[in-house]
């Protein structure tokens, strides 16, 4: 979209409306932007690569000329470990040179509003983002999505959300497969989106692996739509609210809230209401972090690089914490292997009111930082 409006507006001098024929297209760079976590990897919801390093886009230098805006804060964000540049911005580093010398000549005053805490976009894949601060690493990071599965590229993800605090991600979402390695290997129908596709059955694909709710031990409805009902952020915390209830067939209603408060917590409040009672109930968050859960099941708490993160459940008294391997159970001949990931999982049943209300909260605390 970006070479089609530079052409024709370096040919015709014109852009014939396509700069602002879509809402989002000008916040194209703003999402990037804050699709990028203090870590410098990104909310790689469905087959999004979390080590792709969108800095380096040269569709960036066009934005900075066309609007004004700077990525100071953008480039201050380190490398990922594993740091992948896209072909496309390898295949169009040449177009660099003539948009980055174009802004530099152009002289004009900057965007000085700071950017803000928060970000949220509709759409097929409804997301709210929201970080403590665009300073250091070990600013607190949460990315939350809704969205449908049957989108090209989607997973079985509404729900899910990644979280980053005190330099690390503690809440991961593995990303893409390998489609080609797949096809190689006589996988069929990957590219069929309905509920009885194979697709759903690979572990990363499938909502087993997200961090989110599923019932029964079954599939989401890959054509349902979770809905972003509500933003709001302010001094020191972002909140977002999801409706998802027609993502999960064996309930009536079910609404997902985030809490994120900067000074280290993060609130997860699930409302489950019309399911049958006895229903089975699986939380589920994908972590990179060691698990050791209390005696009781009630609450767990999870240690990586020498930081603590402690998780606790407000949940009905049969509801346990547990811990298991990140891959389908029995084993799928197909799943690539997840080595250094584990689940940890809140689970139990439906009561005979048929709903259910679970509110798990992760705490951390920043001074873990400054003690080193």
């Amino acid at each position: 979209q970006v070479i089609l409006i530079d052409a024709l507006e370096s040919a015709l001098g014109t852009d014939l409306g396509l700069t602002h024929i879509e809402p989002g297209f000008a916040e194209t760079d703003r999402f990037l932007i804050h699709a990028t976590a203090p870590s410098g990897m990104t909310f790689n919801f469905a087959d999004a690569d979390p080590e792709a390093d969108r800095r380096n886009e040269p569709a960036l230098n066009w934005f900075a000329w066309k609007f004004g805006r700077r990525y100071d804060t953008m480039a201050a964000l380190p490398l990922p470990a594993e740091a992948v540049t896209s072909p496309a911005s390898i295949r169009f580093e040449a177009l660099r040179a003539i948009w980055l010398a174009r802004d530099l000549v152009t002289l004009r005053s900057p965007e000085q509003a700071p950017l803000p805490l928060a970000w949220h976009g509709q759409g097929p894949q409804p997301v709210a983002i929201f970080r403590s601060s665009w300073q250091g690493q070990d600013a607190s990071y949460l990315g939350t999505k809704g969205g449908r599965a049957s989108v090209n590229h989607g997973h079985m993800d509404a729900g899910s959300f990644v979280l980053e605090a005190m330099g690390i991600r503690w809440a991961h979402d593995l990303g893409r497969q390998n489609y080609h390695a797949l096809e190689s290997q006589g996988f069929e129908r990957l590219f069929d989106r309905d509920v009885q596709s194979p697709r759903w059955s690979l572990f990363r694909l499938g909502p087993y692996s997200h961090n989110t709710v599923t019932l029964n031990d079954g599939l989401h409805d890959p054509d349902a739509t979770g809905k972003l009902m509500d933003v709001t952020s302010g001094e020191g915390f972002g909140e977002a609210t999801y409706a998802l209830g027609e993502i999960l067939p064996a309930c009536e209603r079910w609404t997902r809230n985030f809490r994120l408060e900067h000074g280290g917590s993060l609130r997860v409040t699930d409302v489950i209401v019309g399911m049958e009672p006895g229903t089975r109930v699986r939380w589920a968050m994908l972590t990179g972090a060691e698990i050791a859960i209390s005696s009781d099941g009630k609450s767990a708490e999870l240690t990586q690089g020498g930081k603590t993160l402690s998780v606790k459940a407000e949940a009905p008294r049969d509801y346990r914490f547990r811990s298991a391997p990140a891959r389908n159970e029995p084993a799928f001949r197909f799943d690539e292997p997840n080595p250094g990931r584990s689940l940890l999982l809140l689970e139990g049943s439906a009561g005979a009111s048929g709903a259910v209300k679970l509110r798990v909260m992760l705490d951390w605390d920043h001074q873990q930082d400054e003690t080193e």
